[in-house]
Formats: C-alpha cells, structure tokens, sequence
C-alpha cells in the first residue's frame, strides 16, 4: 500500500472495485426487494379479500351492433338482418338510449320495443346477446328526478328522500324482473 503525503495509507484499485460491487449489489437487492418482493408479501391477504381479477367474457371481445339514429325493434331486425345477408358476425346488440320510457326507470318503451320480453328473448334464441345503455348520473333538474337542487327546507328534503327511496325500491323490483330475462345485460354508460 501507498502512503499519501499526509502519512494516511492509500488503497488499492482492488478495494475500491469491491466497494463499488458492494454498492451495486445493496441497490440492486433493493430494486428487487421493493420491485418484486414486497408486492408479493400482501398477495395472500389481498386475494382472500379481493378474490381473482375477473377475466373478461368472450363474447364481450367478438363483434357488437350499435345503431344511435333509430332505436326501434324494427330497426334492430332491419340492422341485424342487413349484417346477415352480407355475413358479418355480429354476436352482441348495444341498443342505446332511449330504450326505456325515462332515464334510470328500467322500463322498456313498449311503443318502441312491443312485446320487449319476446323480442329480447327472440334475440337470444338467435344467438344475440343484448346490451341496454342506461347511466349512472342523475339530471337534478330533471322532471324525473325526486331530489332537486332548490329545495326550500328540511321537510321538503326528508319527505323527497322517502319518496326517492321509495322509488329506488319499485326501480330495483322492476330490475329484478327484467334480470330474469337472460339475454338482457346493463352496462353503465
């Protein structure tokens, strides 16, 4: 070893080789430690509590018919007839707003869609499945909406309240009901 003017002894190249293989081992433990082996660590617990990422169906990935101008079950036959006679696979049917008589009420417009529960279910016999737009918002200054923005009291919001849970309830037994039809499936949109 070398001395430095100051008298304190100078290391080597060796040393100053392994120092760095040091260095580098440390931060490239650390890279995996918190890149590979630390998302692992909560992989137990987390897939009791969240179970299996969902895998998406099939059919969601094949070719879907959506029509935005008319929405009518004439139209629809018409529209799916068109791709048959030129035998384009079309596997899923969107059928977009307005299908139902209001947004968010799950009753099909039966002057648009007579007879709903034979057309969905004829569709379905054909291999069609069908996919109804609805949304997840709420226009608070529709006619529709039980809860406005302007109301003048508390007794006005607790009574609106009532009336909306009310509502909800008669919504989710007319879901229920048109659930019990298979080929119907509701996407939020």
């Amino acid at each position: 070893m070398r001395r430095r003017p100051d008298g304190t002894r100078r290391r080597g190249c060796g040393f100053r080789v392994a120092r760095f293989g040091v260095a580098f081992l440390a931060v490239a433990l650390l890279a995996a430690w918190l890149y590979w082996f630390l998302p692992l660590c909560g992989m137990p617990f987390n897939a009791g509590r969240h179970g299996p990422p969902p895998v998406t169906p099939t059919w969601a990935l094949e070719c879907w018919l959506w029509e935005d101008d008319v929405n009518t079950a004439d139209a629809v036959l018409e529209l799916l007839a068109g791709y048959e006679q030129h035998d384009i696979p079309v596997r899923t049917i969107l059928i977009d707003s307005p299908w139902s008589t209001r947004y968010n009420d799950f009753q099909v417009d039966e002057a648009r869609y007579p007879d709903p529960a034979a057309f969905f279910t004829g569709l379905e016999e054909r291999g069609y499945r069908v996919v109804l737009w609805m949304t997840c918002m709420v226009n608070s200054e529709s006619d529709d909406t039980a809860i406005r923005d302007s109301l003048a009291s508390a007794d006005e919001a607790v009574r609106a309240s009532s009336q909306a849970f009310e509502q909800a309830e008669r919504q989710v037994q007319r879901l229920k009901t048109l659930l019990e039809t298979p080929a119907l499936i509701f996407l939020e949109g």
